[in-house]
């Protein structure tokens, strides 16, 4: 990233103090964080700009530990929820309230599409249906809008990049 000395990046700690400080490097650096519906945008007008993005695969908590560390540091990110996943469940009263909380600090939601789950389909059309299907029920539940899709072990149709995959939701 031009403008960030990433000099000592193989130094840096994997904690949420090491997140900070990489936050406030690029804040210095002048990086405007964005969602994944400004990005167009920001391309086109050459904007110095990052997405900050989390796949949620594990922990509900750790996710909205990361939450507050960027609400205190004034940025936004998009979070990916798995409906289908054996670690952890949106719909339990502690998942709920832990995507409610990620939810509250300003952060965007995005569903976090598992095509592993889903072996029998295999076209466009049927990925693109049970995307729909999972973002409207994260919608309903959550009282907020999936903005934006991203994979979980996608499958190698799904590689290939085909949009009409999660139509009409967009994926990372």
């Amino acid at each position: 990233m031009p403008g960030v000395d990433f000099q000592h990046s193989s130094r840096m700690e994997f904690t949420y103090l090491g997140y900070r400080s990489l936050v406030q490097r690029l804040k210095a650096a002048n990086y405007r964080f964005i969602s994944f519906a400004e990005a167009n945008c920001a391309l086109r007008n050459c904007e110095r700009f990052a997405l900050m993005r989390h796949d949620i695969d594990f922990d509900l908590g750790k996710a909205a530990e990361m939450a507050k560390v960027e609400k205190d540091e004034g940025i936004l990110s998009t979070y990916f929820f798995m409906l289908r996943t054996e670690h952890y469940n949106v719909f339990s009263r502690e998942g709920t309230l832990a995507v409610h909380e990620i939810l509250a600090h300003g952060h965007r939601l995005g569903l976090h599409f598992d095509c592993a789950s889903y072996p029998e389909a295999s076209t466009a059309e049927q990925f693109a249906a049970a995307c729909r299907q999972e973002a409207r029920v994260l919608e309903d539940w959550f009282a907020h809008k999936v903005e934006i899709v991203s994979y979980h072990r996608p499958s190698p149709s799904v590689l290939k990049g085909d949009p009409e995959i999660s139509y009409p939701y967009q994926n990372t």
